[in-house]
């Protein structure tokens, strides 16, 4: 009976959060559309911390799935995804509650530019409607600088450090606590090209995704076709590297 690994599942998360991430960041390669560039690349950051926190939660609740046909792995997963709820400042206060020894706490001590990193979970929070809908009373409201002027901090880089930090704990956590380093072959079959993936690594990671990758002795199935949640049981995909 084919099943869906605890591995698989969880970068499976980690994948469709990094895509989040890039898209943020590939706005600002967009130079005739700046201003649009900070009003949306928090959203596109609270997506992505979004999934590598299901991704942690997955990972923790794989016994609920991991003796499952793979279909019906697939159905499970889903349920516990949608059973977490959208207020990410409540999800990763509780991670980081559960799992005392991982950085999720003194990221939300340390400052970032202007913003604590509470304010910017706060903040990131609400992006994830701002940048969406018009809203009566915006997060600026609590950033006052004088009267009737307002810091927004949903348009500094302050919250994308915040968000970087905050991704590199969760992956991070995931790694130590459950084994599991992100497959990086899986972009392989992504809509991204190589050069805006490494782009994109170089930063987020600060040259040290090494720390977050399989290495080449850790990635044995990359010859092997490897079934992914996406896809039927029974259909396989070949990975492969680009260049």
């Amino acid at each position: 009976m084919d099943k869906l690994s605890k591995e698989q599942a969880v970068n499976w998360w980690i994948y469709h959060s990094f895509l989040h991430f890039v898209a943020g960041k590939a706005l600002e390669e967009i130079d005739d559309v700046s201003p649009i560039n900070s009003h949306f690349e928090p959203y596109f950051c609270y997506m992505g911390i979004e999934l590598l926190c299901k991704a942690f939660i997955i990972a923790e609740n794989s016994a609920s799935f991991s003796s499952l046909e793979f279909e019906k792995a697939k159905t499970k997963i889903d349920e516990i995804a949608k059973d977490i709820s959208h207020k990410i400042e409540k999800v990763i206060k509780k991670i980081g509650i559960d799992n005392p020894n991982c950085d999720i706490p003194s990221i939300l001590k340390t400052k970032y530019d202007n913003l604590s990193g509470e304010e910017a979970l706060t903040c990131l929070e609400a992006a994830y409607i701002e940048t969406r809908y018009p809203v009566p009373i915006g997060i600026h409201k609590k950033f006052p600088l004088t009267i009737n002027i307002y810091h927004d901090p949903l348009n500094c880089s302050a919250i994308i450090d915040f968000s970087y930090a905050l991704g590199r704990a969760l992956l991070f956590l995931i790694k130590e606590k459950h084994h599991i380093f992100f497959d990086e072959t899986i972009m392989g079959n992504s809509v991204l090209s190589s050069g805006q993936w490494r782009r994109f690594v170089n930063l987020f990671f600060v040259s040290k995704s090494s720390d977050y990758f399989k290495s080449d002795v850790q990635r044995q199935y990359i010859e092997k076709p490897i079934k992914h949640p996406r896809y039927k049981s029974g259909d396989v995909i070949k990975i492969s590297r680009k260049p």
